[in-house]
């Protein structure tokens, strides 16, 4: 099959990086092509080329108006990539477009539109999004596919959308335990961090609905009780300056290290000892998924797309979203290393049997080839 991914920008982030990380595999049988709809390329995009895909750099610049003169021409040249390269399936990954479900059909051509997250929308332009749904479903055969379960509930309930559930992965081979001590011990040393500190991590988009501030105040409450805490603080976006000077405010800047968008995110995971998500909502948060393949402990907030991952707090925190409950869960870890191995151990099995990329992707093929 020749397959086209459409994205936004094509940057370090989710689906993006899953579908970097499955090259290789997708690769063997198919042939594959990837579209970056946004202002810029995207930090990945060369690496795209890199791994196999044919790339191109389309931009949209207002999705929501198809027939824009910016619309127009970016489906004009949509229509001669389709046409061009033979594509049997166009996988939309964008969440505001639609539209080459139309084109997808007249040309026998099969769409697949993964939603990604679980955010509702407000009562008008709920109502059409729930129009655009059933349009492209009913009337042009796209499918569409959930990458969690709370996606797909959300899916279901709020917006009456039948959906296909195939959980999100990472590659495994990336994102491994730490081989030993020594390894832990190196790592720690290029970042100044001593062996026996206490380090959390998060890594994440510097938005709002991180909520990062959250452990930034936790970190300032727990500094008395546990005085060699340290915070690695992986990301940048629009509050990565407020949240930098919050740390100042609450003179806790010497122990967060805040250190932008990495590439070599196992090497900080396995440096540390828990991973913190305090997010409003996920679609799922695959860092997560690459936590517990490291087997680093987690606390997450009890929210969409984070509790899919934990049940019965048997590998991992789930607590309530608030700055006490998250200082008590991170106090409760450091003080207990016997918890941390038991969460932990616990978490690596639980993804290897949920989240695989193999059985993942066997998946995905199938519904590529459904009629």
């Amino acid at each position: 099959m020749n397959i086209l991914h459409i994205f936004n920008e094509i940057n370090v982030s989710g689906a993006e990086l899953m579908y970097l990380d499955a090259a290789e595999e997708l690769k063997k049988s198919n042939k594959l092509f990837a579209l970056s709809s946004g202002k810029y390329e995207g930090e990945l995009y060369r690496k795209y080329q890199e791994k196999g895909y044919k790339t191109y750099h389309l931009h949209y610049k207002n999705p929501n108006i198809v027939f824009s003169l910016s619309g127009l021409a970016f489906y004009i040249q949509l229509f001669r990539i389709l046409k061009e390269q033979q594509i049997n399936v166009v996988h939309i990954h964008k969440s505001t477009i639609y539209f080459p479900a139309v084109i997808c059909f007249f040309l026998n051509i099969k769409c697949i539109k993964s939603q990604h997250n679980v955010f509702n929308n407000r009562p008008l332009t709920k109502i059409l999004a729930i129009i655009r749904r059933f349009i492209i479903r009913f009337f042009f055969n796209a499918k569409f596919h959930s990458i969690s379960k709370s996606v797909y509930e959300n899916e279901k309930n709020n917006y009456h959308n039948r959906t296909y559930y195939i959980p999100n992965w990472v590659n495994k081979n990336n994102f491994k335990p730490a081989n030993d001590k020594k390894e832990v011990i190196n790592l720690r040393n290029q970042l100044g961090i001593n062996y026996d500190d206490f380090v959390l991590i998060t890594i994440g988009r510097c938005v709002p609905e991180k909520q990062h501030d959250h452990i930034i105040h936790a970190v300032h409450e727990l500094k008395s009780k546990i005085p060699n805490i340290k915070l690695l603080h992986l990301g940048s976006g629009i509050c990565e300056k407020d949240e930098i000077e919050l740390s100042k405010q609450l003179n806790v800047h010497n122990e967060i290290l805040f250190l932008g968008n990495k590439n070599n995110v196992r090497d900080y995971l396995i440096a540390s000892d828990a991973l913190i998500m305090p997010s409003k909502f996920e679609g799922l948060g695959n860092v997560v998924i690459e936590s517990m393949y490291c087997k680093i402990p987690t606390i997450l907030y009890n929210s969409h797309g984070l509790r899919d991952f934990i049940q019965k707090n048997d590998n991992g925190l789930l607590i309530n979203p608030d700055i006490e409950s998250l200082k008590n869960a991170i106090f409760q870890l450091f003080s207990n290393e016997k918890l941390r191995v038991q969460l932990s151990n616990n978490a690596y099995h639980f993804v290897q049997s949920e989240f695989n990329m193999e059985k993942s992707l066997i998946n995905l093929l199938k519904l590529y080839r459904q009629k």
